[in-house]
């Protein structure tokens, strides 16, 4: 029932959810199956789904170490672990608008711009606009068709504070 939030029954049943091995780590739920694994937050109603493709056959939450263990192939590893991030890929909702429209400018608050940030703009479904980031500053975005559907996707390895997408720069 917790992921009637983020997926329809059919996409659930395609992730074989009694295959699932899952585990509570740091207030979110962590559930493995077989080509990934789905993270979120059960207790806030507006959560975000985070997805990876990173597998796993054994889980072990240390509740002494406040440590979540999980086992991929022979190799044992601590979740959060590493000095250095995994590459993320968030995509957002997707925006039906009443009229069709184009956004024109865009920001992106994140830890640090060393490595590359970059928002995808989707219309109906398709590819429309790739955006790289390198600072915190506002940008316009090339002119774009005009489309009633729009998703926003965006890709980093450091922590994303915040994505902004308007009509105007006086909306940022």
């Amino acid at each position: 029932m917790v992921s009637e939030a983020f997926y329809t029954d059919n996409q659930w049943s395609e992730l074989n959810p009694t295959s699932m091995i899952a585990s509570v780590y740091d207030g979110r739920y962590y559930a493995w199956h077989s080509t990934g694994a789905i993270f979120f937050n059960p207790s806030l109603t507006r959560s975000g789904l985070v997805t990876t493709d990173q597998a796993a056959t054994a889980l072990y939450s240390d509740l002494e170490t406040d440590t979540l263990y999980f086992v991929s192939g022979t190799t044992l590893y601590a979740w959060e672990g590493s000095t250095e991030n995994m590459t993320m890929v968030w995509r957002g909702k997707i925006n039906q608008f009443s009229r069709p429209g184009s956004p024109n400018v865009a920001r992106i608050n994140a830890e640090s711009y060393d490595d590359p940030v970059t928002m995808r703009l989707y219309a109906d479904g398709t590819l429309v606009a790739t955006i790289n980031f390198t600072n915190d500053r506002a940008r316009k975005i090339p002119t774009l068709r005009s489309e009633k559907t729009w998703e926003i996707e965006v890709e980093a390895s450091v922590d994303i504070y915040e994505v902004t997408v308007a009509s105007a720069m006086s909306e940022i």
